[in-house]
């Protein structure tokens, strides 16, 4: 079973996936392949119809999970496996129009203090303040001189446990979390579209750009907690 893996990580480094998802998409193949204590090879269609209703209907796992979990597994079987027939029966997956789920101010802040490392803090609270990718926050000692994203995201799971929060989320949310608060706190959508690089936002129906010279100096939610501004994140 390891071969199948390690032919399948080959494949996703030589389509030219990310870093972070070729790891996602091998997390979730093995852990399908657990789910059976079989290789993939001994399994059909049959075993990820069943598999993928086990995660919706017993675990409950958010519907990006599903998506991802779907995403890998047709390059399991589509790719690695050559055998498309497996997985081709699958609908395309409906995307929610609703907003991801977010954590109210309130449980941020809690997030933050359930953090005991300060270094691990500082890089959650930058994510938060600056609407950062995990990526793209804060340089640390590594030889690679940037943090583990995986720490990061270890720390993140203690700290939602820590902290009571029982939301399925990722350290993503609190990209999530910046964009929604400072529409909460009544910033010019157009303005968060600019602080988040997005080329468009669809789900705000709004294509426009602004000048850095528009950019107010504390635009970050980070310095609204504990203000009676932040009354309205919850």
């Amino acid at each position: 079973m390891r071969r199948l893996f390690d032919r399948m990580a080959i494949d996703l480094q030589l389509v030219g996936y990310s870093e972070c998802t070729r790891r996602n998409y091998l997390m979730h193949a093995k852990r399908f392949a657990r789910h059976y204590q079989r290789s993939p090879e001994q399994l059909d269609r049959n075993h990820i119809r069943e598999f993928l209703f086990h995660l919706i209907e017993n675990l409950n796992v958010s519907r990006g999970t599903v998506r991802q979990v779907r995403a890998a597994l047709r390059f399991l079987y589509g790719v690695t496996l050559a055998r498309p027939q497996e997985i081709d029966w699958l609908p395309p997956a409906r995307h929610q129009k609703a907003l991801p789920v977010v954590l109210s101010g309130t449980e941020v802040a809690a997030l933050f203090a359930a953090v005991r490392h300060t270094m691990y803090r500082c890089i959650l609270m930058v994510m938060y303040s600056g609407g950062l990718r995990i990526t793209e926050a804060f340089p640390g000692r590594t030889r690679l001189r940037h943090a583990c994203p995986q720490t990061v995201r270890k720390v993140f799971r203690l700290a939602l446990t820590d902290a009571g929060i029982q939301k399925d989320v990722t350290p993503h949310v609190l990209r999530h979390c910046f964009a929604t608060h400072l529409l909460e706190l009544g910033y010019d959508v157009t303005l968060v579209q600019a602080l988040l690089g997005h080329r468009n936002l669809r789900s705000t129906m709004c294509y426009a750009h602004v000048t850095a010279s528009r950019v107010p100096r504390d635009a970050s939610p980070l310095d609204r907690l504990g203000t009676t501004q932040a009354a309205v994140l919850g």
